[in-house]
């Protein structure tokens, strides 16, 4: 789950977007979401929350790459950060997509909608 660390208006066009929230809380926020994923995938699941590093491909050789919080230099305006889980032990290939509901969010989240 990507989100960024700042607001800039420019990320509306980036991620052809209509929306935000902007969370006030997130602390309270990330406790939900991890809690929210437990409850739903057990415990066979690491989790973990990380800003992104931004590196330069043609002068970063290093073969041990995060591939869950690296991303080139092109897209450090985006100040990105995210959450990831990863099975303890892989099955196979076919991660699905887990839908998690961690509730109201209005008492520490703004959304705010373009017009």
């Amino acid at each position: 789950y990507c989100l960024s660390c700042i607001y800039d208006v420019n990320l509306y066009t980036q991620f052809e977007a209509d929306a935000c929230l902007v969370i006030k809380n997130t602390a309270l926020f990330q406790e939900k979401l991890f809690k929210a994923f437990e409850e739903k995938m057990s415990n066979e699941w690491s989790g973990f929350y990380r800003k992104v590093k931004y590196i330069d491909p043609l002068q970063d050789f290093d073969k041990n790459r995060d591939v869950f919080t690296e991303k080139t230099f092109d897209y450090w305006y985006q100040q990105e950060v995210r959450f990831a889980w990863v099975p303890k032990q892989i099955q196979d290939n076919n991660l699905e997509h887990v839908f998690v509901d961690i509730g109201s969010m209005e008492d520490y989240c703004e959304l705010i909608q373009l017009k």
